[in-house]
């Protein structure tokens, strides 16, 4: 039996906790990974355009891999709530995942097809589009908060690094967007901000 399939197999419950960690990682990486995917590139405007997604695929992958090494690791401890904290915190980041998915389809369907027109986004009739009341990148929010969820869930300092890390660069990406929709558009809703109600 493969190491990897014994690792699964594990019958205890620091490691049924640690493999439904394991499995929202697996999920993140076969479903998830819109940031990295779509926007990472711009982290490597200095590399040759066909190794953009490579390396962010590359860099996705090695996040994964590493938190998935501390969270199966024999000395792992699971978190200090128990199944609460990893139910709850699961709870909430489909929660966060489902709405960064709402707010995508709301943006595709901002610009009529074979269009190159911009609008203002605001809330349509979905309950979790009323962020962009707030923010004008409620994507980056509900992304920027999936990973807060995660960290809190896994309690490893990789998942709080890469959770760092991935808000710095969504802030910076909100950050320009913003500042861009507000030259371009005179009507801009003037209360909103760019990643954080009411903050940032």
């Amino acid at each position: 039996m493969c190491s990897c399939t014994h690792i699964l197999l594990l019958s205890t419950v620091q490691q049924q906790q640690a493999n439904l960690m394991l499995l929202l990682q697996l999920l993140w990486q076969l479903v998830g990974q819109d940031v990295l995917q779509n926007d990472c590139w711009r982290l490597y405007l200095f590399i040759d355009s066909p190794m953009r997604p490579c390396l962010c695929s590359t860099f996705s992958r090695g996040y994964g891999v590493l938190v998935g090494y501390f969270v199966n690791h024999p000395l792992y401890t699971p978190p200090m709530l128990g199944d609460a904290q990893v139910y709850t915190g699961l709870a909430l980041f489909l929660f966060n995942e489902y709405g960064n998915f709402v707010i995508h389809c709301a943006l595709r369907d901002l610009r009529p097809p074979g269009t190159k027109e911009r609008k203002i986004p605001y809330p349509t009739s979905h309950p979790l589009t009323q962020l962009f009341r707030f923010v004008f990148c409620p994507n980056y929010t509900y992304e920027a908060g999936s990973w807060i969820v995660f960290s809190v869930m896994t309690q490893t300092l990789t998942a709080v690094l890469f959770t760092l890390f991935g808000f710095y660069q969504m802030a910076v990406w909100a950050i320009g967007k913003h500042r861009n929709y507000r030259k371009e558009f005179k009507d801009y809703p003037k209360g909103r901000k760019a990643i954080v109600p009411f903050l940032l």
